[in-house]
């Protein structure tokens, strides 16, 4: 029902049942005020008429005393005094007579018949004044027409205050059962005003509070599960099929300001999977990119150092044998570039072995793959063995720590590389006497190296982070940057027990490239001041 209203529209329905039941009751106000008024304006008429009576009276009562002076001739009074008195009576009981009108007498009432007798006396007394003037009265006959009219007037003051109290009365009596029957519409009216906003605001409240629950735990479990979830998926997608990732909408059917948040969060919301899918579809291409670069480079290189291990086997010149070593060892760093784009890219190593190798041959063959060779220093392993499934991304992996301690130390230092069993498998420490690294930036690497960010994120002088990573991810290998005594950096890789192999017999023979590479001249190029794996 109230789905459809906006929010103001809301609060107005709401507002409205208050605001018609307080115009109510302010009508009940009024009609009672006006009865009030009413009865308060009757009840002033008799206070009034009951002043003018007395007043009448106080005229009359001089009148008499001065007409009895008069007509007994004991005070020299002159008529003249007695006339001046007959226009004050007068007007006293033209105002009586005007104020009787307001009273709304009922016919044959006593106070009506009073009133009826005091208006036959001032009649009496205008005839009598005119025997005064013609000096055909007396004293005693005078007296008795104003006595008359004096007590019929104390009749009709007593009459009227009796009313007067009667009436008072009713009006109280009446007041009460007013007074009464408004509280009772008041509290009706307040009772019905309220059940009717509960009843009203209840409805959209729950409504509201609802849809606002709703889309608060849908936007909370789009943000924290369902569009993290949605990227990772992305950036883990192998085909195009897996890049299809469905939306989540906010189910909010409200049509109001709520509503309305919910479409503008659920078009946000597709917005940024588009984006995300378009991301990862960029993220593929770009993946697949470095596969085909990586793949031809190596067929190539692959191609170049059969080649010059031919030329190597025919050559009897030194010189052009130490040209060819030269030329085999920079296109072994190129393959190994190559073999980085693969990493980037998500992408098997082309380089696989069978069956495992002794680990003292892989060190060796990654020594073999670093330009200063002759200032790496073996000193003794232990005789294990690499799966043959790893033995191509640890030597990757020990070749890039290895150039990059040689790269950052002083060409006259030495890179010692020594092992230990350990609990969960076999430690390799790489340590130079370099430059070294400070506080942030280990902790910067070692974070870089346990949790390897999206390429996107790695700056070029990271890319060996991202790198060493990567390959250590994939075998479950540890990798860890630390202080070293010499002032350099030392490098801690953990072979965990599932790429070792601590049966000697499984170890398989091969071609050791660091006999070879004894016979190459040493070179020492001046080191670089930047800092990080894969620096060459």
């Amino acid at each position: 029902m109230f789905r459809n209203l906006n929010i103001w529209s809301k609060f107005a329905a709401v507002l409205s049942v208050p605001l018609v039941g307080l115009l109510t009751l302010v009508g009940l106000g009024v009609a009672r005020s006006v009865d009030v008024v009413v009865r308060s304006n009757q009840t002033q008429n008799v206070a009034t008429f009951l002043g003018d009576v007395a007043a009448l009276t106080n005229a009359l009562q001089l009148e008499r005393f001065v007409t009895g002076v008069y007509l007994d001739g004991g005070y020299s009074v002159p008529i003249e005094r007695l006339q001046r008195q007959w226009p004050v009576s007068d007007q006293a009981a033209a105002t009586v007579r005007d104020h009787s009108a307001d009273l709304e007498l009922a016919a044959q009432s006593p106070l009506d018949g009073a009133l009826r007798r005091s208006f036959a006396d001032l009649g009496k007394i205008a005839t009598l004044r005119a025997a005064v003037r013609n000096d055909k009265t007396d004293r005693k006959k005078s007296e008795g027409v104003y006595l008359d009219a004096v007590g019929n007037l104390a009749d009709v003051r007593l009459l009227a205050e009796d009313a007067t109290r009667q009436r008072l009365t009713t009006i109280a009596g009446g007041l009460k059962d007013t007074a009464d029957r408004t509280m009772l519409y008041y509290s009706v009216a307040v009772i019905v005003i309220l059940g009717a906003a509960i009843g009203i605001s209840l409805p959209m409240a729950n409504a509201m509070v609802r849809s606002l629950h709703r889309l608060r735990d849908t936007s909370l479990q789009v943000a924290q599960h369902g569009l993290p979830d949605a990227v990772a998926r992305l950036q883990h997608a192998r085909s195009v099929d897996e890049l299809a990732v469905p939306s989540q909408p906010v189910a909010v059917e409200a049509r109001d300001e709520i509503g309305q948040v919910a479409i503008a969060f659920n078009t946000v919301h597709t917005v940024a999977m588009r984006t995300a899918v378009e991301q990862g579809a960029l993220r593929r291409s770009i993946g697949d990119m470095f596969t085909n670069l990586a793949r031809r480079s190596q067929s190539l290189l692959d191609r170049q150092i059969k080649l010059i291990d031919e030329l190597e086997r025919a050559a009897d010149d030194p010189e052009s044998l130490d040209s060819l070593f030269q030329l085999d060892h920079l296109a072994t760093r190129m393959r190994r570039n190559a073999e980085n784009l693969l990493v980037l890219s998500g992408t098997e190593p082309a380089r696989r072995w069978g069956t495992p190798v002794g680990l003292q041959r892989v060190v060796r063959a990654a020594i073999a793959e670093v330009e200063d060779y002759t200032r790496v220093e073996l000193l003794g392993l232990a005789d294990v063995q690499v799966v043959g499934r790893a033995v191509g991304d640890v030597v990757h992996l020990l070749a890039e720590l290895i150039e990059n301690a040689t790269s950052f130390s002083p060409p006259t230092t030495r890179v010692r590389i020594a092992g230990e069993a350990a609990a969960r498998g076999y430690v390799l420490e790489i340590e130079d006497a370099g430059i070294g690294m400070t506080d942030d930036e280990l902790i910067a690497a070692n974070q870089r190296l346990a949790d390897p960010p999206m390429i996107e994120f790695a700056l070029d002088k990271m890319l060996g982070f991202f790198v060493v990573g990567r390959l250590a991810q994939r075998h479950g290998l540890k990798v860890e940057l630390r202080r070293s005594w010499y002032g350099g950096v030392t490098a801690l890789v953990l072979l965990p027990e599932q790429v070792l192999v601590r049966d000697p017999a499984a170890a398989t023979p091969a071609r050791d490239p660091v006999e070879e590479a004894a016979r190459r001249p040493v070179r020492q190029p001046a080191p670089d001041l930047q800092r990080g794996p894969g620096a060459a």
